[in-house]
């Protein structure tokens, strides 16, 4: 009689909780990863001011950056750049 006051021990609902976002996590690339892809190392090599390396930081072209948003799957983040370069590529 004990067991009455607990509601999941013989019934068939589910404890299952779904994660608030639609896709799961998504896998964010490195830097390096990004730059080792066969793509952007054909980008690099016609376009070679396209990247730029200073002080430890890697500073990239808008036309790599709106790669980059498009690879990680950031929508909201890649209009949102968008709206502050000012391109529609």
């Amino acid at each position: 009689m004990s067991n009455q006051g607990k509601a999941n021990l013989f019934g068939c609902s589910s404890v299952h909780k779904a994660s608030s976002k639609k896709t799961g996590t998504v896998n964010a690339l490195s830097v390096e990863q990004f730059l080792d892809l066969d793509e952007v190392k054909q980008h690099v090599l016609s376009h070679p001011d396209s990247v730029t390396r200073r002080d430890g930081g890697v500073f990239i072209s808008r036309d790599l950056a709106l790669r980059y948003l498009h690879l990680c799957g950031n929508k909201r983040l890649k209009k949102e750049f968008r709206k502050a370069v000012g391109s529609e590529a």
